[in-house]
C-alpha cells in the first residue's frame, strides 16, 4: 500500500469516526444544555476553562514529540530508537499528568472561590484531577499511533470514550435530580472522568498489542531525550502560557459583561450561549479537518527527512487549497442556516444570532489550524509558540478593555482580530519556509461565489425540511466547485491514486 493511499485511508477513517463522535458530542451538549440552561452552561464553561488548562499542562507537547520522534525513527528503520523514544515520551507524560493532578487537588478551593466566584464547583475540579495522568499517557500513545500510520486505534478509543460519556451522563441525569447548577456540572464532570479512564485503559491495551509488531534494524540511541525536549518543551511552554492566558480571559468575560450593564445571572447566561452553544457548532466541522491535519505532521516530518523541498511544497499546496475549500463551505453553510441551527439545536434564537456573527471567521480559524500543523511538521514549533502566546496575551488585554465597554460584541471583536492576526503571522512564516501560499482565485474567490447559490435555502420563509435543505446546500456547493475547476483534474487524480493505489 503506497503512503498516499495509507494516509488517505487513515485520514478518512479518522475523519468518519471524528465526525460521528463530534455529532454524538453535539447531541450530548444539546441534552446537557436543556438540563442546565444558559446560566448552567456558563458555569460549566468556566469549569471547563480550568479543565482545559490542566489538560494542556498534563499533555505538555508530548503528542507532537511522540509523533515526530517515532516518524523519524521509522524513516531510519530503527526499532530500538522507536522504543527508546516511546519510553522517554511515556515517562515524561506521566510526570506531567501527576503534576497536573496535584495542581487541581491542591488549588481547587482557591480556583473555585476566588477565580470562578463559584465555591460549589470545587468538587468538580477535584474530580477532574483523577484522569490527568491518563490524559497524558493517551496523548503520548496517540502520537505513536499517528506516526506508525495506525490512527484507526485513536479512532477506536474515541468511540469508546464518547459512548461511555454519553451513557454515563444521560444515566446520571435520569437517576439524579440536580440540586443546583454546580451539582449539575458535577454530573457532567463525573461522566467525563469515567469515560476518560475507560478510553485510557483501551489505549494502553492497543499500544501493548501494537508494540509486538515493531521490528527493524538496531541503530544508535544518542540524543533521544534531548530531541524529545527540543520538540516538546517549546510546545509545552507555548501551550502553558497560552492556556493560562485563555483561562484568565474566560474568567474575565462574565465579569466584563457584568460591568457593561448586565446582572451576574444574565452575564453568565450570555457567556454560556456563546461558549456552551455557539462555539461547539462553529467547531463541529473541524472533526473532519483535524483528522487530516493531525496526520500531516508525520507526513511533513517524513518529507523533510526523505523527499526534499519539492514534495514539501506539493503537500503544503494541497493542504492549503483543500482546507480553504472545506472552510469556506463550512462558513457559508453555517452563515446561511444559522437561525435554523440555533432553534433546532437549542431552541434559542440568540444562539443562531451569534452563529451567524462568527460564521465569516470560520475560513480564517480553520486555515490557521492547517498552517500550524504544516509548520509543526517542519519543525517550526518554536515560531508557532511565539505567535500563539502573543495572540493569547493580545486577546486577554483586549477582552479586559473592550468587554466592559461594549459587552459581548467586544468579545466577538477580539475573536475576529486575534484570529486574523494569528493567521497572518503563521502564513508569512510558511511562505518564508516553503515559498507556498494558497491561490486566492481558486481557493477563496470562487468558493465564496459558490456560497451565493445556497443563500436562498436559508430564507426565513422556508421553515421546514431543514435537513434536506442543509444537504442540498452542501451538494450545490460541491457541484459548483467541480464545475468551476476548484476540484479539478489534479485533485481527482490525487483521490484516484489514494483509492486505487496507483
Amino acid at each position: 500500500m503506497n503512503r498516499l493511499k495509507q494516509f488517505m485511508i487513515n485520514g478518512a477513517l479518522t475523519a468518519l469516526v471524528a465526525i460521528a463522535m463530534r455529532f454524538a458530542g453535539l447531541l450530548l451538549n444539546i441534552f446537557v444544555t436543556r438540563k442546565l440552561g444558559a446560566g448552567g452552561m456558563g458555569l460549566l464553561s468556566l469549569v471547563n476553562s480550568v479543565f482545559t488548562f490542566a489538560f494542556t499542562f498534563s499533555t505538555g507537547g508530548v503528542n507532537l514529540a511522540a509523533t515526530r520522534l517515532c516518524a523519524e525513527a521509522l524513516s531510519r528503520g530503527s526499532a530500538s530508537e522507536l522504543r527508546a523514544a516511546l519510553r522517554k515520551c511515556i515517562g515524561y507524560a506521566l510526570l506531567l499528568g501527576l503534576a497536573a493532578a496535584s495542581f487541581l487537588l491542591l488549588f481547587a478551593d482557591f480556583i473555585a472561590g476566588k477565580l470562578l466566584l463559584a465555591p460549589d464547583t470545587a468538587l468538580s475540579l477535584r474530580m477532574l484531577a483523577i484522569p490527568m495522568p491518563v490524559f497524558a499517557l493517551s496523548s503520548a500513545l496517540g502520537g505513536y499511533f499517528a506516526a506508525v500510520r495506525r490512527a484507526w486505534k485513536n479512532a477506536v478509543t474515541a468511540v469508546l470514550e464518547q459512548g461511555v460519556k454519553m451513557a454515563v451522563v444521560i444515566a446520571l441525569f435520569n437517576l439524579v435530580i440536580p440540586r443546583n447548577d454546580a451539582h449539575a456540572c458535577l454530573l457532567v464532570i463525573l461522566g467525563t472522568v469515567i469515560s476518560e479512564l475507560a478510553a485510557g485503559a483501551l489505549t494502553w491495551v492497543l499500544y501493548r498489542l501494537d508494540l509486538r509488531k515493531v521490528n527493524g534494524q538496531s541503530a544508535g540511541l544518542a540524543g533521544v531525550t534531548r530531541r524529545m525536549f527540543s520538540i516538546a518543551l517549546p510546545v509545552a511552554l507555548s501551550s502553558y502560557i497560552r492556556s493560562a492566558l485563555v483561562t484568565v480571559e474566560h474568567m474575565l468575560i462574565p465579569r466584563g459583561l457584568s460591568r457593561s450593564g448586565a446582572n451576574s445571572a444574565s452575564a453568565l447566561a450570555t457567556y454560556g450561549v456563546v461558549q456552551g452553544m455557539v462555539f461547539p457548532v462553529i467547531f463541529f466541522p473541524t472533526s473532519l479537518l483535524y483528522a487530516f491535519t493531525g496526520l500531516v505532521v508525520p507526513e511533513m516530518a517524513w518529507a523533510k527527512q526523505k523527499e526534499g523541498d519539492v514534495q514539501i511544497r506539493r503537500i503544503c499546496q494541497k493542504v492549503l487549497h483543500l482546507t480553504l475549500l472545506f472552510a469556506v463551505g463550512c462558513g457559508g453553510v453555517l452563515f446561511v442556516f444559522a437561525d435554523c441551527l440555533g432553534m433546532a439545536l437549542y431552541k434559542n434564537a440568540e444562539a443562531g444570532y451569534y452563529i451567524r456573527a462568527l460564521a465569516p471567521l470560520v475560513p480564517v480559524m480553520y486555515l490557521d489550524s492547517a498552517v500550524d500543523a504544516l509548520l509543526k511538521g517542519l519543525g517550526e514549533q518554536v515560531y508557532t509558540m511565539k505567535v500563539n502566546v502573543a495572540d493569547a496575551l493580545f486577546s486577554l488585554v483586549m477582552v479586559a478593555l473592550l468587554v466592559p465597554e461594549i459587552g459581548i460584541w467586544g468579545y466577538i471583536l477580539v475573536v475576529y482580530s486575534s484570529e486574523i492576526i494569528n493567521l497572518g503571522f503563521s502564513a508569512v512564516k510558511l511562505r518564508r519556509v516553503t515559498g507556498v501560499l494558497p491561490g486566492i482565485k481558486r481557493s477563496v474567490t470562487l468558493p465564496l461565489l459558490g456560497i451565493l447559490f445556497i443563500l436562498p435555502l436559508g430564507h426565513a420563509s422556508l421553515s421546514g425540511f431543514l435537513v434536506l435543505r442543509f444537504f442540498l446546500g452542501i451538494g450545490i456547493y460541491l457541484l459548483f466547485l467541480f464545475l468551476c475547476g476548484c476540484i479539478g483534474k489534479e485533485e481527482r487524480e490525487l483521490f484516484r491514486k489514494a483509492v486505487l493505489g496507483r
